[in-house]
């Protein structure tokens, strides 16, 4: 088949990738002082509000599926213009490389100050990395994203290579969506709903699956994720994103898809926080106890199972929701490459490697300040953020670092 690609480089794109970016980082600020959701962050503060827990189920919801949609916009791209040997050869050198220094370097410098601070005070970080990290607490931290790209991108490649019949299925049911608006939200929003229904009901809401403890994945969000990355791709193949009429429709619309989204994000959040424990319950692990015990088994059925169907109904709404209105408004206001969006386009990777140790050791560090929660949210985003910006910019000027963490420098 024809490899349709985008011949052109779409500014709003990589504007709004880079945004997602700031908005992870954000994220990743709050985390620690979220009420409920803190427990699952790599430090968290003593005290802690649900006012952090509604951003942070409401940033949840997009995050990762936009970022993903946005990498896989440009899979193509890359290959026509590189060849898929090369494409290859970078996309370790980009992903591959960070995974596998981040795992043993990067990642216990993230766990180290939840161990300390919670099992062991005062043990050294030294010690710590020596005597517990590799035996103990070995994770693939935030690198699971570097692991899920490799992954789903060989998966897109091979389908594509492989069994292009599939392939030419998947672009022509994204072109009918585009074609018919409503139906394929409606339709889209569905397949997400069923998708992260059945991905909870079997995992749970919050946890994570994988095997040697470094290439996990949160169970919950893998299918949901691989449709985005997908879609990305079968968007740009079907043409969606040279069809200039198309994607200023959507961009006219953005004031309808925030009303739409304002509606959805209230009662998701509302939703996570208030019933918590029947939404993040964990019915695997129920099931498990009583495995073979039925009347056991179909009563936790009946008490998890609505609570799970409406937060993955929400949730397929609101983050289709949210794609398209970040969508519309990068496309109608933020097109144009201005000095600031392109500085950031060109570190948001190396944002992303570099925030989140520092995030984390702002939040340990301010723990014990005194201070409120939001004052410590404020300057562990402030600092975090420009200090990784600031970083990844001085480290893409160095010979080889900047190959991994992107392009070169903006001249302006």
């Amino acid at each position: 088949m024809e490899l349709k690609t985008v011949d052109q480089r779409l500014h709003y794109i990589d504007h709004l990738r880079g945004f997602m970016f700031i908005i992870m980082a954000l994220d990743h600020s709050l985390h620690a002082y979220a009420q409920k959701f803190g427990r699952f962050w790599f430090f968290y503060d003593v005290d802690r509000s649900e006012v952090f827990d509604m951003f942070y189920v409401f940033d949840q919801s997009i995050i990762m599926p936009m970022i993903f949609f946005t990498i896989g916009m440009f899979v193509f791209s890359s290959i026509k213009r590189r060849g898929l040997l090369n494409f290859a050869k970078e996309r370790l050198i980009r992903i591959g490389i960070p995974f596998v220094v981040g795992v043993p370097f990067i990642v216990p410098i993230l766990s180290y100050p939840k161990f300390e601070h919670n099992e062991m005070p005062g043990l050294s970080f030294w010690d710590f990395w020596t005597q517990y990290y590799f035996t103990e607490k070995l994770q693939g931290g935030p690198f699971w994203v570097m692991y899920a790209i490799l992954l789903y991108t060989a998966i897109l490649v091979a389908i594509y290579y492989i069994l292009p019949p599939v392939y030419r299925l998947w672009v022509w049911g994204t072109k009918w969506a585009a074609d018919n608006p409503v139906w394929g939200f409606l339709l889209f929003g569905f397949k997400c709903t069923v998708v992260l229904g059945v991905s909870d009901w079997i995992w749970g809401a919050p946890w994570w699956i994988g095997f040697l403890k470094i290439f996990n994945l949160q169970a919950s969000r893998i299918l949901l994720v691989v449709i985005y990355f997908f879609v990305g791709a079968t968007a740009v193949s079907a043409g969606l994103f040279s069809d200039n009429k198309f994607i200023d429709k959507i961009a006219d619309n953005w004031l309808k898809f925030a009303l739409l989204t304002a509606v959805l994000g209230g009662a998701y959040m509302i939703c996570c926080v208030e019933y918590f424990d029947i939404v993040y319950g964990e019915p695997l692990l129920r099931l498990k106890q009583i495995w073979g015990e039925w009347p056991k088994a179909i009563e936790v059925s009946e008490q998890f199972l609505p609570g799970i169907i409406v937060r993955t109904t929400l949730l397929g709404y609101l983050g289709l929701s949210q794609a398209l209105l970040l969508l519309a408004i990068f496309r109608k206001f933020f097109s144009k490459p201005t000095r600031m969006w392109t500085s950031l386009a060109s570190n948001a990777w190396g944002i992303f490697i570099i925030h989140e140790s520092i995030v984390v050791w702002m939040q340990y560090y301010l723990i014990d300040s005194g201070m409120s929660i939001y004052g410590k949210f404020l300057i562990t985003a402030t600092v975090g953020i420009s200090m990784a910006w600031l970083l990844s910019d001085l480290l893409r000027r160095v010979p080889g670092i900047g190959r991994v963490l992107g392009p070169q420098k903006f001249k302006g």
